[in-house]
């Protein structure tokens, strides 16, 4: 189920080829679509775009994202004064429209590629309050990489399902979860999960609790942003988008 969940996003050059990978989930929070992700994948202003779907004859269909947000977090010392700020690894997008991704699976059979699997993706409704806890499992999925064979016009997605996973504590200067790998897992390289930035964690339940930011390579932990602490941004965008409605 997780990977009818899970959206894959592409970066494309100014030549539309594709040069970079990421993980997101698409999230109904208010009544409202939110493409959510990590702005250390996104953040770069690139031309991002969710992946839709792969058509035999026509390449790969994909949704452009435009302009994303992202967030910053100041503090202040009035005594000395003086700030700091620190990037916030967490980037969104306001969907102007319902947007309609397929997982889809191809295969070579002959020489022809052929068509296995192809099942819609799901909007997750949420409030972002869900937040882990160590009686509990979760996983996610994301993609490791896409197979892009230029003149072919297809991006092929090779993915990595990750779980159960333990939950062991919140880091509350980083508003970072940390979460232990299975043991199957843990002898994997870092490049096993090089582009499931973004991907969504779920529980046992379905409930989203936050997203894939990194890997320490020397501990094998996943670290997971604190969607809980992101939703009063999201929460700007509504109001501002209301206003912009009248």
């Amino acid at each position: 189920m997780l990977q009818l969940i899970t959206q894959s996003l592409v970066k494309i050059s100014d030549e539309n080829e594709p040069i970079r990978y990421a993980s997101g989930v698409i999230v109904e929070y208010r009544g409202y679509d939110f493409l959510l992700t990590v702005s250390h994948a996104t953040g770069d202003a690139g031309k991002w775009s969710i992946q839709l779907e792969s058509m035999e004859d026509q390449g790969s269909l994909l949704y452009g994202l435009g302009q994303m947000g992202f967030l910053k977090q100041y503090t202040f010392n009035l005594k000395r004064g003086t700030s700091k700020e620190r990037d916030i690894d967490f980037s969104y997008k306001l969907l102007g429209e319902k947007v309609s991704a397929r997982y889809q699976d191809f295969r070579s059979d002959g020489g022809k590629i052929v068509k296995v699997v192809d099942e819609a993706k799901l909007t997750v409704a949420s409030d972002l309050s869900q937040e882990p806890h160590v009686d509990a499992e979760y996983g996610f999925w994301g993609l490791t990489r896409q197979v892009y064979e230029p003149g072919t016009q297809h991006l092929a997605i090779v993915p990595v399902c990750v779980g159960p996973m333990d939950y062991i504590k919140v880091n509350e200067h980083t508003d970072l979860y940390q979460f232990r790998l299975p043991q199957k897992d843990q002898q994997k390289g870092i490049a096993e999960y090089e582009n499931c930035s973004g991907a969504p964690i779920f529980d046992r339940d379905g409930n989203l609790v936050s997203l894939v930011v990194e890997t320490d390579q020397r501990t094998r932990y996943i670290y997971g942003i604190r969607l809980k602490k992101m939703r009063s941004m999201l929460d700007v965008e509504i109001d501002m988008h209301q206003n912009d409605s009248f």
